[in-house]
């Protein structure tokens, strides 16, 4: 999604107000047509399972093998073993959304097999991520004889060490980058890993999960008593929190998972949903970005992450509608702490008091270090550049750190991994501990390694339409693609020199603006612009719109509404 962005263009300043990315096809293609060709489906057997995915085939039948995943046949033996001798396994678990949703698969599937199992999450703050030695010890002593990471693990060769040293046995599913030297675990079932022959190579940890309980339940011929729509729900979920690559069998998994929360949801996710305002029935990927994972995160942001896997685990309606409440108002309490971080970040960058170039750096020994990795995602939006958000943490430093596409940062800060305590992530998004002077220093190794990759902010839109092509048409177009995601993106359009009718502020507090631009056969179509209400007054004149289609809202069928992404003031 394009950062949201309003310009007061000078005059001449730019040709162009953006660059239509199918301006190399015919002119005369239906838009339907441009938008698959654009993302690289032309006719044929690939485009027609992208759209229309062998309805007459299960969904296991449209899935790989889940024994060609590395090391997943031991994995299996060692799962097998432990259930039939009823061994205590604990899974543990990440804090983010991702990691709680795998979490709950492998202990809700775990249970159904018959195991005897527990969980263990830690909390995001106190504890950090990974495996921690203390809380191995503590689990060890609780009497669990095999411990099975989620989302994390790979990178803990000392920690699976302390493990083994206790008396467990590891198993590692976890999709992070890998390290120089793999655990010595039982199995580390990373899709990253060179040998994989898995044909889905961008598995989250809740994709992982669902394929080690797959392959558990084939492994045990017990495959006909797993709820599949419980389980492909929490993948699902999992999958469009962790702004996952939504092609190939991700895309499988997420269209099956959202199918799976319109007819069964969990009665965690109902409630969810419910105190969420959702009043509809149809789930989209979009409900599930805005709505669902901000809640479950909230949960490890503002508490303990405990909190939103307990949620998911729970069978009884009224104590996941409860529990709902609870993270309700978490995630209440985090959008305000959000805010009031984020206009400090921005007073730290208008005033120049960061480390800038082709990184920015940020650091405000107050801010919470669990809502760094928002503060660094939104920053790194508006500037188009790798950004650390940072804080105070004891005697040293706790950070967060975003890129942009193309620059790796966790491989990037492990050529300064002498600097960091510990650090991890993903090419987009990592975290990182230091030392107070180390922070500049981390910043000035970046500095060197992203040297002159910065480029200029250009806005880019799939198509330019006019006044004509906005009707319910256009829906139908772009919902045919979905659900969206990475390598999918939802599609951006634009709308060249429309003059806006009825601008009006609205929203609890009063933070979005609604107007009106011209639509087929002359019926107006509404235009939502979150976040902008202090723009009003720019919208007065003829304008450049950027906007998407909105499928839904809360859940309901609606005809055409539009969504601002970007917008500038018309060349005369």
């Amino acid at each position: 999604m394009v950062a949201m962005t309003l310009h007061d263009a000078a005059p001449n300043a730019r040709p162009e107000p953006w660059i239509v990315r199918s301006a190399h096809l015919p002119p005369d293609l239906p838009l339907r047509e441009k938008l698959l060709l654009l993302r690289g489906l032309p006719a044929g057997p690939e485009r027609d399972h992208f759209l229309y995915p062998a309805p007459h085939r299960t969904l296991n039948q449209l899935l790989g093998d889940p024994a060609t995943l590395p090391d997943m046949p031991q994995a299996v033996a060692r799962l097998r073993d432990a259930v039939k001798t009823g061994e205590t396994i604990c899974v543990y678990g990440d804090y983010d959304a991702d990691g709680v949703t795998a979490t709950a698969i492998l202990v809700r599937g775990l249970r159904c097999l018959g195991a005897t199992v527990e969980y263990y999450i830690p909390h995001r703050v106190e504890e950090g991520f990974g495996l921690k030695e203390e809380a191995i010890r503590t689990i060890a002593a609780g009497g669990a004889r095999l411990l099975v990471t989620v989302d994390c693990g790979t990178s803990d060769g000392s920690e699976v060490a302390v493990a083994r040293a206790h008396g467990m046995d590891v198993i590692i599913t976890d999709h992070h980058s890998l390290p120089a030297t793999l655990p010595d675990a039982v199995a580390v079932v990373n899709p990253n890993r060179p040998e994989n022959l898995y044909p889905e190579h961008f598995l989250t940890g809740a994709g992982l999960a669902y394929n080690v309980l797959r392959a558990l339940a084939y492994s045990m011929g017990a495959a006909p008593n797993l709820k599949g729509s419980e389980y492909v729900q929490l993948a699902a979920l999992g999958t469009i929190a962790d702004v996952a690559r939504i092609l190939g069998e991700n895309r499988v998994l997420v269209r099956a998972g959202l199918v799976a929360l319109h007819l069964r949801p969990l009665p965690g996710v109902r409630a969810m949903l419910a105190v969420s305002g959702f009043r509809g029935t149809e789930v989209t990927e979009t409900d599930v970005s805005f709505k669902l994972a901000p809640r479950l995160n909230a949960a490890g942001r503002m508490a303990h992450a405990n909190l939103a896997c307990e949620l998911l685990l729970a069978d009884d309606p009224t104590h996941a509608g409860q529990l709902a409440r609870d993270m309700e108002r978490l995630n209440e309490s985090r959008r305000a702490t959000t805010d009031g971080m984020l206009l400090q970040a921005s007073g730290l960058v208008d005033a120049g008091h960061v480390f800038g170039g082709d990184v920015l750096t940020v650091y405000h020994e107050d801010w919470s270090p669990a809502l760094l990795g928002i503060i660094a995602g939104r920053l790194s939006k508006l500037h188009a550049v790798p950004v650390i958000a940072a804080s105070r943490d004891g005697d040293g430093v706790r950070a967060s750190a975003r890129s942009v596409p193309g620059l790796d940062i966790t491989r990037a800060l492990d050529g300064c991994a002498e600097l960091l305590t510990e650090h991890g992530g993903h090419a987009q998004a990592a975290g990182f501990s230091t030392s107070t002077a180390g922070l500049r220093a981390v910043h000035e190794h970046l500095l060197r390694v992203f040297a002159g990759s910065r480029k200029a902010v250009t806005v880019e839109v799939d198509a330019e339409l006019s006044p004509g092509d906005l009707s319910s048409a256009l829906v139908e177009d772009v919902a045919a693609l979905s659900p969206f995601g990475g390598g999918n993106p939802e599609p951006l359009f634009g709308l060249r020199n429309v003059q806006p009718r009825g601008v009006r502020v609205f929203g609890k507090q009063r933070a979005h603006l609604s107007f009106e631009v011209p639509g087929a056969s002359g019926i107006p179509v509404e235009v939502i612009a979150f976040g902008m209400s202090d723009r009003a007054r720019t919208f007065s004149g003829p304008m450049d719109l950027v906007v998407r289609t909105m499928r839904q809202m809360n859940g309901a069928a609606l005809p055409l509404r539009l969504s601002l992404e970007h917008a500038d003031r018309a060349k005369p």
